[in-house]
């Protein structure tokens, strides 16, 4: 999705957020995945922990980590765009210069070294 907020205004990302108080890591996932995109998740994997290699952060001693799940979405899943989402698509895992924002590049990419 093309990302509405701060930090990544504008780029194309992954759904994301953060946990709510009692909330795991993978629960968090896919509530985020329902909030931003109304995709209901199963399935939900850990992928991998990423630093976001941002330079802009690394000039301001800023270390984002993000951490990633991969999930199949329910078959019939109507994609349903929150207010976060300026735009959204699907997209093959091969095509990682698909997402702008460098640390899902990253993120992207080890998942279709996983699938092939």
């Amino acid at each position: 999705m093309r990302e509405q907020d701060q930090p990544y205004t504008g780029l194309w990302v992954l759904p994301g957020g953060y946990p709510q108080p009692g909330e795991s890591l993978p629960a968090a996932a896919e509530r985020e995945a329902a909030e931003e995109l109304g995709v209901v998740a199963r399935d939900v994997q850990l992928l991998g922990v990423y630093e976001d290699p941002d330079p802009a952060l690394a000039s301001r001693r800023i270390r984002r980590v993000v951490i990633c799940y991969r999930a199949e979405p329910v078959s019939g899943a109507e994609i349903v765009p929150s207010r976060e989402a300026v735009d959204f698509a699907w997209s093959n895992p091969d095509r990682a210069s698909f997402a702008t924002a460098p640390v899902f590049r990253l993120a992207l990419a080890s998942l279709a070294l996983r699938t092939r």
